[in-house]
């Protein structure tokens, strides 16, 4: 060490398990200096370690984020918990006043050599990913980052105890009960963050990689058709709702999304200003309108909609691969290079009629029970259908191209290839 010991100001928060834990700083060359994760070792007893192993992708991902932005350690929002195994801890730890005795009062800890490691009881990856950007900086010669943050002040809440599964508890309870955002939570508050304008989760879509500025678009595409859509309005869940049935807002975003992109990709080689949001959002609003249109009798009949499964989330995948195929080839293909009559406007239902309504009404295929079904039935839920066979990547992938495949040569359009 640099010095004889180093000095911790803390405040007592609360007893738990018979035990106290306070809240301080460290500096994060301080806790290079001293921590240590106890990482588990098959067939070993706790005392030796009880944490899984590092996963590498997520350090270097800190590692990346930090160094990008090494004035602001916004990984290391949260506290990192320590404990230091000294036997006989309240003898260790000093009050500032001699009153100081009950929460919230203040006290130091003076760590010497001989009490050992502070072990990092949660947030291995964390410091792990802040230590390699400190480490890069060095190897890099930039003293100036490299200064900032080994002199960057790192949240802590810590307990000395030399019971080692004492330790390993706090660490279960930790794990066990905190919960991370749900994928659904997340993409709530970074697509309404970003919209904001709220620079952070601007950054997070453009720096960090975790949704791309075609998501957010998809996003908010979603978001009009769960506030507008004729067809899908009622069928849409958010964040925290309720309702069986319902596709979730993020499911429908990441449905949507290869559209939107076939959209916005022939807008810009087309020159044309035209938003690519509110193109999308029409051509998506008049495909399912079509829909709606072709099986207003059967699947969109409201007494028996709910035999059939057209609007849950993996048969309404394959028809969004459709959709989307069809944005990409109706002019380029079909008009270009296969000398097909234009059908129309995408963002009329009229032109989705033309180009739906023959070949999904004598499509036909085999269901579970090994019967023929055609058409409206094909769609049925359960046994009774056949769409419901079609649930992995792969699966769904096929039937979407087979359905292509029926559209096109119903139109005269024969290629070996479709999706």
């Amino acid at each position: 060490m640099s010095k004889n010991y180093i000095s911790i100001n803390l405040i007592k928060v609360q007893n738990i398990l018979d035990t106290d834990f306070f809240t301080g700083t460290l500096t994060l060359d301080q806790i290079q200096e001293i921590g240590k994760v106890p990482v588990y070792k098959a067939w070993k007893p706790l005392s030796e370690g009880y944490q899984r192993d590092e996963n590498q992708r997520r350090i270097d991902q800190i590692r990346d984020r930090i160094y990008a932005n090494p004035d602001s350690i916004d990984t290391l929002v949260d506290a990192v918990n320590l404990n230091i195994r000294v036997p006989d801890a309240s003898a260790h730890i000093e009050p500032v006043q001699k009153s100081a005795t009950d929460y919230g009062d203040f006290f130091t800890f003076k760590y010497i050599d001989s009490y050992g490691p502070a072990y990092i009881v949660d947030g291995q990856h964390r410091i792990k990913g802040a230590l390699a950007a400190l480490e890069k900086a060095r190897a890099d010669g930039d003293t100036e980052v490299a200064n900032k943050l080994a002199n960057t002040r790192i949240n802590i809440s810590l307990t000395l105890t030399d019971d080692v599964y004492k330790e390993a508890y706090v660490f279960y309870l930790i794990n066990k009960y905190a919960k991370a955002v749900s994928p659904d939570g997340a993409h709530r508050l970074i697509v309404e963050g970003h919209n904001s304008g709220d620079i952070n989760f601007y950054n997070e879509v453009v720096r960090s990689g975790t949704m791309s500025q075609d998501d957010i678009c998809a996003a908010n595409i979603a978001d009009l058709m769960a506030a507008k859509s004729n067809v899908w309005s009622t069928r849409i869940r958010d964040f925290n709702d309720s309702g069986a049935g319902k596709i979730s807002i993020r499911a429908l975003t990441l449905m949507l999304k290869p559209t939107f992109t076939a959209v916005k990709n022939t807008l810009k080689a087309s020159g044309s200003k035209i938003d690519p949001e509110t193109k999308t959002y029409q051509i998506i609003e008049a495909y399912w309108d079509a829909l709606e249109i072709i099986f207003k009798d059967t699947i969109f009949n409201p007494l028996k909609q709910k035999e059939y499964g057209m609007m849950k989330s993996s048969q309404a995948e394959v028809m969004f691969k459709v959709l989307k195929f069809i944005c990409e080839v109706h002019i380029k293909d079909w008009v270009e290079r296969f000398n097909v009559k234009p059908f129309g406007d995408l963002t009329d239902s009229k032109t989705w009629v033309k180009i739906l309504e023959k070949p999904l009404n004598n499509i036909s295929d085999t269901n579970p029970s090994n019967t023929k079904v055609k058409g409206h039935e094909c769609w049925y839920v359960g046994k009774s259908g056949s769409m419901g066979l079609y649930t992995s990547s792969a699966a769904k992938r096929d039937i979407a191209q087979r359905l292509v495949y029926e559209i096109e040569t119903s139109h005269g359009i024969v290629r070996s290839q479709v999706i």
